[in-house]
């Protein structure tokens, strides 16, 4: 899955797009790495990361924006990080095809379900302004 990244995928946040645009990054060069195990062990490398920064941002900035569905985005976020994590702990332990493969799978389905379709649900909070919020909450 090669993904080119758009304007369109942007939700109005310049730290989170670009987050967003490592994953994109990370997609695009899994996907080129034909079993090479240096790429595939950046990757792993580059999601642990990934993962720590990027929601400990958005999930401060969904904190501060009185997201009313924060505790199910993280719960999301949660399994996502223990994905990576068991992803990551068994290419250490035996560097087999197969989890470049499950890794290509996740980050995809990541890509196209958490990012493209749940992220976009917290923008109301985080980039408006809060008086916008209140006159619409009212």
């Amino acid at each position: 899955m090669l993904i080119v990244w758009s304007q369109g995928f942007d939700i109005g946040h310049a730290d989170i797009d670009d987050d967003h645009r490592v994953v994109v990054d990370i997609i695009n060069n899994l996907n080129d790495s034909h079993g090479d195990a240096a790429l595939v062990s950046w990757a792993l490398s580059g999601l642990d990361r990934y993962v720590r920064r990027h929601f400990a941002r958005e999930e401060a900035l969904m904190r501060a924006g009185h997201y009313p569905d924060l505790e199910a985005h993280v719960a999301l976020h949660g399994e996502f990080r223990r994905q990576i994590t068991e992803l990551r702990d068994r290419w250490e332990h035996k560097r087999v095809p197969v989890i470049e493969a499950e890794t290509l799978l996740i980050l995809a389905h990541w890509w196209m379900t958490h990012i493209r379709h749940e992220d976009p649900k917290y923008v109301p909070w985080v980039i408006a302004p809060v008086s916008v919020r209140r006159l619409d909450a009212a």
